[in-house]
Order: C-alpha cells, then structure tokens, then sequence
C-alpha cells in the first residue's frame, strides 16, 4: 500500500470512528415507549387479580440543545397509558371492572455521550421529572339480582430522579436514531405508595 492509500484509509477511518458525534446546536425528535411497573404489596395483589396491567405504553416529545459533542441538555413531554378490562362471572354475581392508568410528565436531564465507531455512541442520562398518574375505574356488578354501577378516580403527582443508558447511531449530519433503557425511580403513584418503572425507547432524532 503506497503513501496516498496509507492516508486515504486512516482518514476513512477517523472519521467512522468519530461519525457518532453531532455538532453543537438544537435537536428535536420523538421516542416510542413501553414501560413495566416494579410493582408489591396491594398494587402487585391488584396485577394478580387481573384488576390493573403492569405494562404502560406512549411516547415521548424531546427537544435539546448540544453544547459539545459529548454534553447536551434534553427537556421532555411524555404520555403513558394501560387499560384493563376484567370480567367476573360465577353463580351468584357477575360484573365488569375497566381500569385506566394514564401518566404525563415533564422531565430535565443531561446527556453525556461517548463515540464508538461507524456512526455509534453510547450515552448516560442522568435527569428529574415531574410525573401526574390518573387512575380511573368503571364497573357494573350485578349480585343476587342487584345491580350497581361504580365510577371512581384519583390523581396524584410526584417530583423524581430518573437515570437512562442507551446507544445513538447517527445516519448523517441531521438524522439520529438510539435506543435506551430508563429507570424511573418512584415515578408512578397508586393510592399511597409509590413505584418505578423500567422504559424502554426506540427513537429519532432530527439535528437542525
């Protein structure tokens, strides 16, 4: 390999191994999202019965600003949503309950990126939120030839630190995509107790 090839391919390869890093400036993009609730006690008894679902799902609207190639800082509007309807027959009563458990949250955090190679980084993200959970339930039972209809909801917030880890492929100076793994600590409120959720993400990312 002759002098010109020799820096033909180091140059090549500069640049795959630098090709997950975005210039400075804004972005904005959207992320698919499912989470499991870390659920126990009387909210693990309700998943047993069938009453609730322990999976949320939605997504997510992100904007940030990259201060350096590894340092940005995101803000976050986010939407989550589980419906169960569960259905009760036996001799003597027979009814219906349909339970929805909707999440909104507003979240700050920063992102800290490492470059891989072709294209890739891998990236921590440290952050807080502030989440609103908002239980509804509706049922109809009917007992011994009584019947009853019950309507019930309840909303609660609450401030909490979250901490996701991910990897980012950059497709070109303006497309991203990564995908990511968050921990939610404390984030959702049902009755009195609090409970993490473990999200998962698949997004995009647009760099302006």
């Amino acid at each position: 390999m002759n002098k010109f090839n020799k820096i033909a391919a180091f140059s090549l390869l500069a640049l795959a191994m630098n090709g997950g890093a975005h210039a400075e400036g804004w972005y904005a993009g959207l992320d698919l999202t499912t989470s499991k609730m870390d659920l126990d006690g009387a909210a693990k008894d309700a998943y047993d019965a069938k009453v609730i679902d322990d999976q949320l799902d939605g997504g997510s609207l992100i904007v940030g600003y990259s201060f350096k190639p590894w340092l940005a800082v995101e803000g976050g509007l986010h939407a989550q949503q589980m419906d169960q309807l569960t259905w009760v027959t036996s001799p003597i009563a027979t009814g219906f309950a349909d339970t929805t458990i909707e999440t909104r949250s507003i979240s700050l955090a920063a992102k800290l990126s490492q470059p891989l190679a072709w294209g890739f980084s891998a990236y921590a993200k440290p952050g807080i939120a502030y989440t609103r959970t908002e239980v509804e339930v509706v049922g109809n039972a009917t007992l011994l030839g009584f019947s009853g209809q019950v309507s019930k909801s309840a909303t609660k917030s609450k401030v909490h630190p979250n901490l996701e880890v991910g990897l980012d492929y950059a497709f070109n100076d303006h497309f991203s995509a990564g995908i990511g793994y968050e921990r939610q600590f404390d984030a959702l409120s049902l009755g009195d107790e609090h409970y993490s959720l473990d999200t998962f993400k698949l997004g995009l990312r647009y760099h302006f």
